[in-house]
């Protein structure tokens, strides 16, 4: 077994235990539109459909005063840390359906039949996310759609926020191949790739990028799309085979963030 599969398999077992109370489980045809909504704490960190943003737990600090019954009135300030779990603030209302439709990609993009890389585009229109906007993007083997920086090509995926990456979509961030060497890639009836098509006319263009790939451990096909609508913030994601591995779709991180570690 080569080293880099040894690390692949030592890293599933260690994100296994990250993702057993997962609560989003994907099934094909499923789809999920995200669109801007207001923060009640002026600014979110991601926007989670499943546990790659679990509950964060923070302190507070709870100030008492006790007084003795004695000639002298001591005030003492006590401040108790208190365990409290809170939900990550959001930023985007998401909607889901179940009988989603994938709107093919017609046009492969080059360079994006690899493993653990990415490439990187020009969007036909201006996109924002969480109010920057954006020309270009870099999609990443492994189901990352970054807007600023290389993008991060890691196939372990963790929990949102990712450090290594700027503001971003994760459609299915885990670990993917599109490799054109693999006999489940090149397939005639499914070529992996990058795929992209437009539909509409300006000022109302779909931009959809889609991914036609294999989980890396169970070379079983993994088929996803982002669609960005030009002139707004939203965003669709949209599932046309998922790979029902343990290794695979189960674990995937999904959602959105607004920076470098959130």
């Amino acid at each position: 077994m080569s080293t880099k599969v040894i690390t692949r398999y030592l890293s599933w077992i260690v994100f296994s235990v990250l993702t057993i109370l997962l609560t989003c489980v994907l099934t094909a045809g499923q789809g999920f539109a995200a669109t801007p909504s207001e923060s009640p704490h002026g600014g979110p960190i991601v926007t989670s459909l499943n546990k790659s943003a679990p509950n964060v737990p923070f302190l507070t600090n709870t100030s008492t005063s006790t007084s003795t019954n004695t000639p002298t009135i001591t005030n003492t300030r006590t401040n108790t840390p208190t365990a409290t779990n809170t939900p990550c603030d959001i930023d985007y209302t998401i909607t889901q359906t179940s009988n989603a439709t994938m709107v093919p990609g017609t046009t492969l993009i080059a360079g994006s039949q690899t493993d653990d890389d990415s490439v990187a585009i020009a969007l036909p229109f201006s996109f924002s996310i969480y109010g920057n906007t954006f020309f270009t993007a870099t999609l990443t083997a492994n189901g990352q759609m970054d807007f600023s920086g290389p993008g991060d090509v890691s196939f372990t995926n963790t929990c949102l926020p990712d450090p290594n990456a700027g503001p971003a979509i994760f459609p299915h961030w885990e670990d993917l191949t599109m490799d054109s060497a693999l006999p489940g890639c090149a397939d005639p009836l499914y070529i992996c790739g990058n795929y992209t098509s437009i539909s509409g006319v300006a000022p109302n263009r779909i931009f959809t990028i889609e991914w036609r790939a294999l989980g890396f451990t169970s070379q079983n096909q993994v088929d996803f799309e982002v669609r960005l609508y030009e002139g707004q913030a939203r965003f669709d994601l949209i599932y046309g085979i998922i790979d029902p591995d343990a290794t695979g779709s189960a674990r995937a991180t999904i959602g959105v963030q607004r920076d470098y570690g959130g």
